[in-house]
């Protein structure tokens, strides 16, 4: 299979226009183009998806470190409560993005093997 071939499946499985579709596109597709397709299939999906994860709660992580660093009086309770609301959020948003992740390294991996 052909880099070009596995980024026609991704864009198939990933043709609904939201982000989870989006950013799950993006990052197979960067992976895909940065290992070559055979490569990225053999690779073990719990290395793929480790830096993916990071990269997508980072922002809500590092506001969330800055509110804890930060001197008490800097942040209202409601701020507080937006940005744990928004981690929250970001956390599914960035699970059901490494599922979808997942569910097309499976396909592409099981069309490669034959």
């Amino acid at each position: 299979m052909s880099n070009e071939e596995a980024i026609n499946i991704v864009n198939e499985m990933t043709c609904r226009d939201d982000s989870v579709s989006s950013v799950a596109r993006q990052l197979v597709c960067i992976d895909i183009l940065g290992l070559d397709v055979v490569e990225w299939a053999k690779t073990p999906i719990e290395n793929l998806v480790s830096e993916s994860s990071h990269e997508a709660l980072s922002p809500a992580v590092d506001t969330y470190i800055d509110i804890v660093t930060a001197d008490k009086s800097s942040y209202t309770r409601a701020q507080v409560i937006k940005v744990l609301i928004d981690m929250k959020r970001k956390m599914i948003e960035s699970t059901d993005v490494l599922a979808r992740y997942a569910s097309i390294h499976e396909r592409i991996s099981k069309e490669i093997s034959g």
